[in-house]
């Protein structure tokens, strides 16, 4: 578990399964995502969570969570390694309700810390679909350098979208001020 000012960041359970499919079943949400297919069912949050269950060591997701209820998801947030070498993908989502109250840049924060620390990796990737500027925001914040567009599949919208990918590495997270 990793725990913010506002949140609380852990491992997803059995009990999220019906939140998690309720929030993800929200088109504004998946369609900036490359991932969640949508609609999203509840057999969508059932096969998300035993993918999560066979992740390697050097990934990690969790849910989001307020303080001030633990046991309500708000997002999800983490990383998926790369086999080839020392460095992972970030990614997020936030319910559409927590949209504009800096729980993605306080959880990408914490997230990109643990990857750095924690799991060691020298290098993060992180991608956008164009026109999400909250994601873009929370990216630059973090000192993501854009490298390329290109097109890649939404699940969600179902064709290629423009895609802006971006990267951190661990000694330019060093000098970030955030």
């Amino acid at each position: 578990m990793i725990q913010t000012a506002r949140l609380h960041l852990r491992p997803m359970t059995e009990n999220d399964l019906v939140p998690l499919s309720r929030a993800l079943n929200n088109f504004r949400i998946a369609r900036n995502t490359s991932r969640i297919p949508w609609p999203y069912r509840l057999d969508d949050a059932i096969a998300y969570l035993a993918g999560l269950r066979r992740l390697g060591p050097g990934s990690s997701w969790l849910a989001i969570t307020r303080k001030s209820e633990p046991s309500v998801i708000v997002g999800a947030i983490g990383y998926n390694e790369n086999p080839a070498g020392l460095e992972a993908e970030l990614g997020y989502w936030l319910d559409e309700p927590c949209w504009s109250r800096g729980y993605g840049l306080e959880a990408a924060t914490a997230m990109v810390t643990h990857a750095f620390t924690a799991a060691g990796n020298d290098r993060l990737t992180a991608s956008y679909h164009h026109g999400n500027e909250a994601s873009r925001r929370i990216l630059d914040r973090l000192g993501f350098r854009f490298t390329h567009h290109e097109m890649s599949h939404s699940l969600a919208r179902r064709r290629l979208v423009p895609t802006a990918f971006t990267e951190l590495s661990r000694r330019e997270w060093l000098r970030t001020p955030c």
